[in-house]
């Protein structure tokens, strides 16, 4: 018989508890459709890139760690995101990309609504303190 050691079974509660509810599940949402728009093209990653320093993550279904990799950015510049997403808009109306443009806005709207920004302060903390644990566990072996 297989019995889990404690680091996997804090993997697997975390990543599970990202799943039990709507509003994780749209925040997770949010985070990856960011990804996947920044990611499609060069000029959109070199929009993002001129704004800051800043790199938006993919995350695993299976590990938490991609996940606060995802929310870091966001936690610390949420702003420069917001100016990136704005400026790809304007970039996609010139070039008559309308999907791209509506994707932008969608997500401007996202990053600023109230229930947004909560998650990533609630998420970057349950995920930081889960990362401290799981340090912890490797250390011991457990």
């Amino acid at each position: 018989m297989y019995v889990p050691c404690a680091n996997q079974t804090l993997n697997l509660v975390v990543v599970d508890s990202a799943k039990s509810s709507t509003d994780a599940l749209t925040f997770f949402g949010v985070l990856t459709r960011l990804y996947v728009l920044f990611s499609s093209l060069v000029q959109h990653w070199s929009i993002l890139k001129k704004h800051a320093e800043l790199s938006v993550k993919s995350q695993s279904d299976t590990r938490w760690k991609t996940r606060i990799n995802c929310i870091r950015p966001l936690r610390y510049y949420l702003k420069d995101a917001s100016a990136a997403l704005q400026d790809l808009e304007d970039f996609c109306v010139e070039k008559g990309d309308g999907k791209t443009a509506s994707e932008s806005k969608s997500l401007i709207a996202q990053l600023s609504s109230w229930r947004f920004l909560l998650s990533i302060l609630i998420w970057h903390d349950v995920l930081f303190q889960v990362n401290k644990t799981s340090k912890i566990l490797q250390s011991y072996g457990v």
